[in-house]
């Protein structure tokens, strides 16, 4: 789980923690621990659950270069992104996408058991809302990715995707099928 308040966000590891739901207020007592350069809680030791159904953070609108620290567990939308990692295939379990936008790269990381998996990568611009997540086996070198929630995630914005080659079919002087 990801929680955030208007100061930041963190990840919090805890099974105790699987009953809680988007919109909660939590209040959550642990050990802070950096695990390959994510400040995380874990182990939770304690939660309560203060509220529930209360309007989630609005998504802050960075770019990929401002994936780090300053924006770590929190919730982020990025525009107008285009995935150079197989688009038009579909999402897998513990794998990486890399996508651009405006210039800059970086990445999403779709886990076991996520929504995404068996949905097709989109291969026309879409825009995009994560959790800033940071996986980096050494301490000096930034690993920095985005965490979708679900596939609502994915902002489509245009109303036709072409996912696969175009092929012709009968071709005659009044149409066609593609």
């Amino acid at each position: 789980r990801y929680m955030q308040d208007n100061t930041g966000g963190m990840a919090c590891y805890s099974s105790s923690l699987s009953t809680t739901a988007r919109g909660d207020s939590i209040e959550v007592t642990g050990v802070l621990k950096d695990y390959n350069n994510l400040l995380e809680m874990d182990p939770v030791t304690s939660h309560t659950v203060l509220s529930s159904g209360n309007a989630l953070p609005t998504p802050t609108l960075i770019t990929p270069n401002q994936m780090t620290n300053a924006n770590e567990g929190m919730l982020v939308r990025i525009d107008d992104i285009t995935f150079t990692t197989n688009p038009g295939g579909t999402f897998s379990s513990n794998s990486s996408y890399n996508f651009t936008s405006g210039g800059q790269t970086s990445s999403i990381f779709v886990r076991s058991n996520h929504p995404l998996i068996g949905k097709i990568v989109p291969s026309s611009p879409v825009d995009i809302i994560g959790i800033v997540s940071e996986y980096s086996y050494q301490p000096t070198v930034p690993g920095f990715q985005l965490l979708l929630r679900d596939t609502n995630d994915i902002i489509l914005t245009t109303s036709i995707f072409i996912n696969s080659k175009v092929s012709l079919t009968n071709l005659s002087q009044t149409g066609f099928d593609i």
